[in-house]
């Protein structure tokens, strides 16, 4: 392998042809090829070898954006579409992951010194999520009977906040909340046609684990312990503005678990196989909380509590550990039901090890 190969450019140029680079892509013509998503990745040092018949030519060159699909980022040579590579991608969270690739376009930068904008389409799927923050969409349900209010808050949300589904009746959002898969229920509490507090008792008796926020005018210490003790989650004051939607939209946004020895090779495999039996766990406690069945809520809690630290995940194992202190008051208290809560939220959270060696 020959010595690494870099841009040729300055920190200001290359902030300025990442720009006119990310401005060329969202020409319509552009954005109708494209299959998924993209987010931006300003990674200066994408790591990128092009295997030849000579060896492998090694760049540690800036990247421009990234999706489930690909990658794009700036060269300085022209490399021909169908040329094979592979891109080593490094997330926030320290997780390695070498990914072959095939170089789909190479676009000239007018104006810059022998400077290309370089596409690759990914052998494999990668989870975005790893490497920008908002590529894990939220999918949200609004019960309120006034078209007004579902307008404002679908208004709220434009530009990829969240996804926004809206119903008027009681009994379409506990059966939407059976088939969908919300990450919030959003209910207003002073719509004189919903019966807030006993939908929300029955969203939780009948499985819904995940967060329900009250969209509500009261604020006394009785009407905030009324609405937990029926199963709410959060509670948003009206007049309800962007901001505060947002914000409390965001706190729901987990940022990915990853194991503290996921860099450790000869653990992929079993950090994988334990993140794989998450999910099991995941619908042992969502069950075991709708029927407020104590037992197998300690058996689970008390069995990630006692393994998740052995893979890495001690904030699961933590997490389960609160959940274990709270349910001695019963599963049917609002501490216990929130330490679940949080704690299936952080299982969801977990991803595997899917590293490869450079």
């Amino acid at each position: 392998m020959s010595e690494m190969r870099r841009l040729r450019a300055d920190d200001e140029m290359v902030t300025s042809l990442l720009a006119r680079a990310g401005r060329i892509s969202e020409d319509p013509s552009q954005l109708s090829r494209r299959q998924s998503e993209r987010f931006e990745y300003h990674v200066r040092t994408l790591i990128v070898d092009f295997p030849h018949t000579g060896g492998v030519t090694r760049y540690s060159i800036p990247a421009r954006d990234i999706s489930r699909q690909g990658i794009s980022f700036l060269i300085g040579n022209f490399v021909y579409p169908g040329t094979a590579c592979r891109v080593r991608l490094v997330s926030d969270y320290s997780q390695s992951l070498t990914v072959e690739g095939t170089v789909t376009r190479c676009r000239y930068l007018a104006g810059s010194t022998n400077i290309y904008d370089v596409g690759v389409r990914l052998a494999q799927e990668i989870d975005v999520a790893m490497f920008h923050r908002d590529a894990s969409a939220l999918h949200v349900l609004l019960v309120d009977s006034d078209p007004t209010a579902e307008k404002l808050v679908r208004h709220f949300l434009t530009g990829g906040a969240a996804e926004l589904d809206a119903t008027a009746d009681a009994a379409d959002a506990a059966t939407r909340a059976k088939d969908g898969n919300y990450d919030a229920i959003l209910i207003n509490t002073c719509d004189t046609k919903i019966d807030a507090t006993a939908l929300a008792k029955r969203l939780r008796d009948e499985g819904f684990a995940r967060a329900i926020i009250a969209l509500t005018v009261e604020d006394s210490d009785e009407d905030r312990t009324r609405l937990t003790e029926a199963g709410f989650s959060d509670i948003m004051l009206k007049p309800v503005t962007r901001e505060r939607l947002i914000t409390a939209l965001d706190a729901l946004r987990t940022e990915p678990v990853v194991s503290s020895v996921v860099c450790d090779p000869a653990m992929a495999p079993l950090i994988d196989s334990f993140v794989t039996s998450l999910q099991e766990s995941i619908t042992r406690l969502e069950s075991a909380l709708a029927g407020k069945d104590v037992e197998t809520l300690r058996q689970v809690v008390r069995h990630l509590k006692g393994t998740a630290g052995s893979f890495g995940f001690d904030v699961i194992s933590e997490a389960a550990s609160k959940t274990d202190a709270e349910l001695k008051n019963g599963a049917d208290s609002a501490e216990a039901r929130t330490a679940a809560l949080t704690l299936m939220r952080l299982c969801r959270a977990a991803r595997g090890a899917r590293t490869a060696a450079p």
